[in-house]
C-alpha cells in the first residue's frame, strides 16, 4: 500500500510542476483554489475563473483543506471555498505549519488556529513554537502549555523551554497514550488525510484542465504530499487501533484515490 501511495502522490506533483510556466492573467490558481484579480483586489472564483464573491480582498491564499486565507483591511481570516467565513476569528498574521494548523499573531500575542477555522489556543500567549511536527509549546508568563496540533493540552509546566525540549520523549509518550484511547483522534486524522488527498487530486485536475503550471505552489504542494504520505503510513501501521468503521473509512479513502489514478 505504501508503494502505491508514493506512486500516486509523486504523479500528482509531476502533473502540477512539469508544464511550462505561463504569464499570470486575471485568473489565479492557488493549490486547490481559484481566484480572480481586478486591479489590486481579489475575489474567490470557480474552477473556470468566474468570481463567486465580490472583489473584497487584498490577498487570498489556498489552504490544503480547501479553505482560503483572506486578507482585508489589515486583518486575516479563514473563508470557505464559496466565500463564507469559516469562523469569526480575525488576526494580524498566519504562520502556516503544514500540520493542519497555524500559529496566529493578534496584537503581538499568539494562538493556534486549525485550517478549518477552529481555534485551538486563544491568542493570549507571549510565544508559541512547534517542538515536534505535532507538539507546540505556548508560553505565557512563567507557565508553558504543551499542546498538539489538534488542540489536546497535554501538560502545563513551569519548566524552561530548554528543559521541555530535552524531555520530548515524555511528551510524545503522553500524546501517544492520549491518542490511542481517544476515538476522536483517529476521526480527526482521517479527516486530515482525506482533505490532503482531495487537495492533491484537485491540483492534478486543475493542472490537466487549465494547461497552466503552478511552479510557485510546487514547494507548498510537495510539503502537502509529504504530509499526506506520512499520515497515510501512520494510519496503515496503526490500523489495529482504529474502530471497524474508522478502518472501513480509511480503506474507502484509499480505494477512491487509487481507482481515480487508474
Amino acid at each position: 500500500m505504501k508503494k502505491t501511495l508514493f506512486i500516486l502522490f509523486a504523479s500528482i506533483v509531476a502533473a502540477c510542476s512539469s508544464q511550462p510556466q505561463k504569464g499570470t492573467g486575471e485568473t489565479i490558481w492557488s493549490l486547490n483554489s481559484t481566484f480572480s484579480r481586478l486591479g489590486n483586489k481579489y475575489a474567490i472564483a470557480d474552477t473556470n475563473g468566474v468570481p463567486v464573491t465580490d472583489y473584497l480582498y487584498d490577498a487570498l491564499e489556498g489552504l490544503s483543506n480547501g479553505n482560503i486565507l483572506a486578507t482585508a483591511n489589515g486583518k486575516q481570516f479563514i473563508l470557505s471555498k464559496d466565500g463564507k467565513r469559516a469562523a469569526d476569528i480575525e488576526f494580524d498574521h498566519f504562520d502556516y505549519c503544514f500540520n493542519g494548523c497555524a500559529i496566529i499573531d493578534n496584537g503581538g500575542l499568539y494562538g493556534l488556529l486549525a485550517t478549518t477555522g477552529k481555534l485551538l489556543l486563544p491568542a493570549e500567549y507571549n510565544s508559541i513554537k512547534f517542538i515536534t511536527p505535532e507538539l507546540a509549546a505556548a508560553t505565557k508568563g512563567g507557565c508553558t502549555v504543551i499542546v498538539n496540533n489538534l488542540g489536546y493540552v497535554l501538560e502545563q509546566t513551569t519548566l524552561p523551554p530548554d528543559s521541555i525540549e530535552h524531555n520530548l520523549s515524555k511528551y510524545e509518550e503522553l500524546l501517544r497514550k492520549k491518542q490511542i484511547s481517544d476515538e476522536s483522534y483517529w476521526n480527526n486524522l482521517l479527516d486530515r488525510y482525506e482533505a490532503l488527498c482531495n487537495c492533491c487530486i484537485e491540483a492534478k485536475i486543475v493542472a490537466k484542465s487549465s494547461g497552466r503550471s503552478h511552479r510557485q505552489n510546487s514547494v507548498i504542494l510537495q510539503e502537502i504530499v509529504k504530509e499526506a504520505m506520512a499520515i497515510g503510513a501512520m494510519l496503515d501501521e496503526s490500523s489495529g487501533q482504529m474502530t471497524p468503521p474508522q478502518l472501513e473509512r480509511f480503506n474507502t479513502i484509499n480505494d477512491k484515490y487509487f481507482n481515480y489514478e487508474e
